[in-house]
């Protein structure tokens, strides 16, 4: 909590937005889901209703604002 307390968080490639509803309910002041896949998005939004949290939703990183804290994980992969 204390990384993402009364902060702007972004949570790239968020997935089903766990981290995300995470850093809402640690107390981020504002945290915004980005992902380019529009079911992810999607996901994130169900989760967040069924997490009674608020959280906000993008689908292009140049299109975000400053942040105080990005999170990503799992997000680079390799083609096989």
């Amino acid at each position: 909590p204390e990384h993402v307390r009364d902060k702007v968080v972004l949570d790239f490639g968020a997935g089903s937005g766990v981290v995300a509803i995470a850093a809402k309910l640690a107390g981020a002041k504002r945290v915004i889901c980005c992902d380019i896949d529009a079911v992810s998005l999607a996901a994130c939004r169900e989760n967040a209703r069924l997490n009674s949290v608020e959280l906000e939703y993008l689908e292009d990183l140049y299109q975000s604002e400053q942040v105080d804290v990005l999170l990503a994980a799992d997000v680079l992969y390799d083609q096989c």
